[in-house]
């Protein structure tokens, strides 16, 4: 899953700007043949690899590599298109739900805050991300702190304490 953040870099607001038609709500949630699937884990790991040790020229050999990624994610989302990814009259409420929580998973992890910020019932939300990405909303609540969770784990410094005080989790969930 890839957050908002990634939407708005350089990569694909200039460089794949042509392929950027409604990516941002596309790549979120898409289903790969095993063969991309494979070949997705293997980029990743190499990117992995080389966040293990960064330098400059080491981090522009990455972005390179996330471009290629990306652009192999595209290919396999145009051609799914028409078969994964056909417009219905709720999908607005999807993206509208995912950008939603990118933007507040930190603060508010109901499904009722959500539903109630769309002016739907939470089991519409439910429903609604069900059809969309095959899962509750609470389970793409929870998935989208997990994935946070991870990244800060890969990505920085943090301990698990400012990790868990990051992501809003009571002090008493963490002993000092």
């Amino acid at each position: 899953m890839f957050e908002e953040i990634l939407f708005c870099s350089d990569i694909l607001k200039n460089e794949l700007s042509t392929y950027n038609v409604n990516l941002s709500t596309q790549l979120n949630c898409t289903i790969l043949s095993s063969s991309d699937f494979e070949q997705s884990l293997n980029s990743i790991q190499i990117i992995q690899g080389i966040y293990q040790k960064p330098s400059l020229i080491k981090k522009e050999q990455a972005r390179f590599l996330i471009k290629i990624f990306l652009l192999g994610l595209i290919e396999s989302v145009h051609g799914l298109h028409h078969i994964l990814h056909k417009e219905t009259a709720d999908k607005p409420i999807y993206v509208r739900f995912k950008k939603l929580l990118n933007e507040h998973y930190k603060q508010h992890r109901t499904v009722q805050y959500y539903a109630e910020k769309l002016a739907i019932t939470p089991k519409k939300l439910n429903s609604v991300t069900k059809k969309h990405c095959g899962e509750t909303a609470i389970q793409a609540i929870h998935n989208r702190i997990l994935m946070e969770i991870k990244r800060q784990l890969m990505f920085s410094d943090l301990s698990h304490k400012e990790i868990a005080f990051d992501l809003g989790f009571p002090s008493e969930c963490y002993p000092l």
